[in-house]
């Protein structure tokens, strides 16, 4: 774990603009941010202010129109796509408010999926997933698949999947949109005690209550950062 007065990424002007018709679009306008090593951030602002677009550029998804994004020490402005994919495996977990599990896998293989992708072997990769489903409260339901699953305990399963290659920043989007306030605060518990063990958590919500779990609040409008709390 690095140490948590170190960066575990940074923005240096960072602009986002695209043609949607005959218009350009700035969804990000030179933004300039960092976030420390074991930090956790609440990412807000209205439908429109350039939170996804923001979050796009933190998970590697997307590319900077212009400026400068760092993830650790290594700047990503020129990597190919190969090795983008290769930073996304091996440093960044993403969990979506959707949750993204695949429908014919069962929680075991879902967790272990990342891991695939990462050439590990199969022994291992099986054991990591029983360990990562005992840590959010599912060794019961190794064998079970989604749709015989609760909507927080397939949120539960999307972050042992974004645990899998011990990420250095997990990147949250929305992660209790679709759960009731019970179940958004079991997945919010679960997230806060990933934080208190190192692990860096950049997270868009539009919902106070759930703010409130980070340390930091950025707040956005017309793509640029407008306050930092």
């Amino acid at each position: 774990m690095a140490p948590i007065n170190m960066n575990a990424c940074r923005l240096e002007h960072v602009s986002r603009s695209y043609r949607m018709g005959e218009d350009l679009v700035h969804a990000l306008d030179d933004v300039c941010a960092e976030f420390k090593q074991g930090s956790f951030w609440a990412i807000m602002g209205s439908s429109g202010a350039g939170k996804s677009s923001l979050l796009n550029i933190l998970g590697c998804l997307d590319r900077p129109s212009s400026g400068r994004y760092f993830v650790g020490s290594q700047d990503i402005t020129a990597l190919s796509d190969d090795e983008l994919s290769q930073l996304r495996l091996s440093r960044l977990g993403f969990i979506f408010q959707s949750f993204h599990l695949i429908p014919g896998l069962n929680v075991q293989e879902n967790i272990a999926l990342p891991m695939f992708y990462k050439n590990i072997g199969d022994d291992l990769s099986q054991e990591r997933a029983e360990e990562l489903a005992d840590l959010v409260g599912l060794s019961d339901r190794l064998n079970h698949r989604p749709n015989e699953l609760s909507g927080g305990q397939q949120q539960r399963v999307a972050v042992a999947r974004a645990l899998a290659n011990d990420p250095d920043i997990l990147l949250a989007d929305e992660p209790t949109g679709n759960l009731d306030s019970n179940t958004s605060r079991q997945v919010m518990e679960l997230l806060a005690r990933l934080n208190g063990q190192g692990k860096t958590i950049l997270m868009v919500t539009h919902e106070l209550e759930i703010a409130a779990y980070a340390h930091r609040r950025l707040i956005m409008a017309d793509g640029r950062i407008e306050r930092v709390e």
